[in-house]
């Protein structure tokens, strides 16, 4: 019998990258991994936070003239259309890191546009998120107008609900901030759709540990 040999990883393969290309080959070429092994090993097990910095910062000090000039134009652009540029440029940032590590390729400024091909899938993102701020807002806004507009004894009911509206809007917040926080990899790698990105983070997180994913999210906006 021959002995079947194992095709090796090839750096760069991925439907992000190369339409038609296996999922199960894509890897990482600074660490050797694919992208979500270390995510979905074993439930409870920490993230190398030291690594995943060092590794930032090597994309970063090479490549960081585009992505300073890439981030303003998403800054910018972004802002001009209150918002709806903004996530499918920031998509592009992401598509600039992953091309880098995977490829090896220096980042160009014009990449930041290189999620367009998929412009509608990241506007219903946007709307999507849009119809989330604007029930926070209706669930803080009418106790906000009490303390403002209200005689004493609404204000004291407003005081009261609105602590009551601000505690429960935190509490779905950093929840659903933790469980989708992969959300936008998802798109621009695997190239989901919103709704499929968000149920697949949240698979993710599941599985990997809650309270482990908002741990390390702490620990890295610290450092």
């Amino acid at each position: 019998k021959r002995a079947s040999k194992a095709a090796a990883p090839t750096p760069g393969c991925g439907p992000a990258l190369l339409p038609g290309c296996s999922p199960a080959r894509r890897w990482c070429t600074l660490t050797g991994e694919r992208p979500w092994e270390s995510l979905v090993k074993t439930r409870g097990v920490g993230m190398d936070i030291g690594r995943i910095l060092k590794d930032s910062w090597t994309i970063f000090v090479r490549d960081w003239g585009a992505l300073v000039v890439a981030s303003l134009i998403t800054l910018v652009l972004g802002g001009l259309t209150l918002g709806i540029l903004y996530v499918p440029l920031m998509a592009g940032l992401y598509l600039m890191i992953l091309r880098r590590v995977r490829e090896g390729r220096p980042a160009q400024v014009g990449d930041v546009f290189g999620c367009f091909d998929r412009l509608g899938a990241y506007v219903v993102a946007y709307l999507l998120f849009l119809a989330f701020g604007l029930v926070v807002a209706a669930v803080v806004l009418p106790p906000f107008l009490l303390l403002v507009v209200g005689h004493s004894g609404a204000r004291a009911l407003g005081w009261i609900l609105f602590l009551l509206a601000g505690c429960a809007v935190v509490a779905v917040g950093v929840y659903l901030l933790t469980v989708w926080v992969y959300w936008t990899l998802l798109m621009v790698d695997r190239r989901r759709s919103v709704v499929e990105a968000l149920k697949e983070s949240r698979a993710i997180v599941t599985t990997s540990g809650f309270w482990m994913t908002r741990s390390e999210e702490r620990r890295v906006g610290k450092e």
